[in-house]
């Protein structure tokens, strides 16, 4: 189970920390319920051929933030992104 390498008691609506993400969110393939249930819900949410990216904010780094991937309920990648790219990206 994936838990965040730090802990921020008062959070943006749809913003997550940088030092609140590390590799192993990946590598455990974390389930998309984890990541609502930490981090709230995302900015965004977009549908792809086989699952779903969703968008969070970086508090102080807008319009910086991350995207997750989700295949099957659980994350198949994380990056780094800019809200503007997201939202142009093409869906499915």
């Amino acid at each position: 189970m994936y838990f965040p390498s730090a802990h921020h008691a008062h959070r943006p609506a749809h913003s997550i920390y940088n030092d609140e993400i590390g590799e192993n969110i990946v590598g455990l393939r974390t389930p998309y319920r984890r990541v609502v249930q930490l981090f709230g819900a995302p900015l965004a949410k977009r549908p792809q051929p086989h699952g779903f990216c969703v968008f969070y904010l970086v508090v102080r780094e807008t319009p910086t933030g991350w995207e997750f991937c989700f295949r099957d309920g659980r994350m198949e990648s994380a990056a780094g992104d800019d809200r503007n790219r997201f939202f142009k990206s093409p869906g499915p």
